[in-house]
């Protein structure tokens, strides 16, 4: 069955909602980053108002996350899986993950050099 226009802009409300929880910001943070104000950003989620191409490229500079699932409810292939976990990671955490990462990769590398 296919959505009318008005329960589409309320499905990409609710799922830019989701995004944000998954960031761990506020809403006054996601207004922030989106430059909407706090209102403006309630009308999205509520499918009052249908949020910008330009609005969610300018969060995906900012905070990458996956903009297929907030505009089709699709997620993206593997690919694409792991910017959209690490958009569920709040700044910091997403920073201790990457320097985990990170770590592992240049231990992993050194054994396999002294092999």
């Amino acid at each position: 069955m296919r959505l009318s226009k008005g329960d589409e802009t309320l499905e990409i409300g609710l799922r830019l909602e989701d995004v944000r929880k998954n960031l761990g910001y506020s809403q006054r943070m996601m207004a922030n980053e989106l430059d909407v104000s706090v209102q403006q950003y309630q009308k999205y989620i509520s499918g009052e108002s249908t949020i910008s191409a330009d609005r969610l490229l300018m969060l995906y500079r900012k905070t990458p996350f996956d903009v297929k699932y907030v505009i089709t409810g699709e997620k993206e292939e593997d690919s694409k899986a792991f910017t959209f976990v690490l958009s569920t990671y709040s700044g910091r955490n997403r920073d201790n993950f990457l320097k985990g990462m990170w770590m592992y990769l240049q231990k992993i590398t050194s054994l396999v050099m002294e092999n």
